[in-house]
């Protein structure tokens, strides 16, 4: 299945998937529980807006090889890979603040992206990217993480 971009035209897809994700126990792989892996993907969108920044970490071989291989080929992605440990912190709310927070920033980036598809902002480990390319890059993660929970 080809990972669908995060556009307005995909954003009720892929809201629709997340409303059915509401125990630990859908989970097929990892550690992370629904509220966590929704923090996740809400701090992923916040740094493809500008809104976290991190340190940059790429190098030519991360802004080519491996940004190729993740978005350009359909080849799944590794599971249990680590990212920063903040990246899973749920709020003491949790799962249904961190559903709408994450709804939210999905909203937040597509308006954004529907404003300013060419506005360049740097990922830590692919380099610069535009807002169409981080498009394809959190469709493709929210894909992954929804397939992680079976959705």
């Amino acid at each position: 299945m080809r990972a669908l971009h995060l556009t307005k035209e995909n954003l009720p897809h892929f809201e629709s998937r997340i409303d059915r994700i509401t125990s630990p126990a859908q989970r097929r792989w990892g550690r992370m529980d629904p509220a966590a892996v929704f923090a996740h993907l809400t701090r992923a969108l916040m740094m493809s807006l500008g809104k976290l920044e991190m340190p940059d970490q790429s190098n030519i071989f991360t802004r080519t090889v491996v940004k190729w291989i993740a978005f350009e080929t359909p080849l799944p992605w590794m599971r249990g890979l680590k990212a920063p440990a903040s990246f899973f912190e749920a709020d003491p709310a949790g799962l249904e603040m961190e559903r709408v927070r994450l709804k939210a920033a999905m909203a937040e980036f597509v308006k954004e992206l529907e404003e300013k598809p060419t506005r360049v902002v740097n990922s830590p480990i692919f380099g610069p990217m535009t807002l169409s390319y981080w498009a394809k890059v959190n469709g493709r993660h929210l894909e992954h993480h929804l397939q992680q929970y079976g959705v």
